[in-house]
């Protein structure tokens, strides 16, 4: 018989692989590289610059068909004359809450609650003020 004494050569290297892979999660979560937030910020981006590019194309759609005569403020949404979706017909989900049109211009709204980063990231594209990550 033989008497077992120790941890063996594949437990050890099991542990050790288990060990790193946990660092490495903990690494990505609390670097600013984080592929996943990364991600998702990219995205908000994207969507807010679609936003404003369909936006003004209404505005520019809008003024030509009432030949010059459209004022900047007039242009709110949501408003009695105009539904948000209306005026930015890709515009779905929860950005239907979280933003809005005053004199022309994509704005967010104002007492809204906005989940994690997506706050710091629509202000960034609506502002141009760059997130510190």
């Amino acid at each position: 018989m033989k008497n077992k004494k120790g941890i063996s050569l594949i437990v050890l290297v099991i542990t050790i692989i288990i060990i790193i892979i946990l660092a490495g999660a903990v690494i990505l979560n609390l670097s600013n590289n984080n592929p996943v937030d990364n991600a998702n910020k990219a995205k908000v981006l994207q969507d807010i610059d679609t936003f404003k590019s369909e936006l003004s194309l209404k505005i520019a759609d809008m003024y030509s068909e009432s030949m010059g005569n459209l004022s900047m403020d007039e242009i709110d949404a949501p408003s009695e004359k105009y539904a948000l979706e209306t005026l930015i017909e890709s515009m779905t989900g929860d950005y239907l809450n979280w933003l809005a049109v005053k004199d022309g211009e994509l704005v967010k709204r104002d007492g809204v609650e906005i989940p994690g980063k997506t706050e710091e990231y629509i202000d960034e594209a609506l502002n141009g003020k760059k997130s510190r990550g």
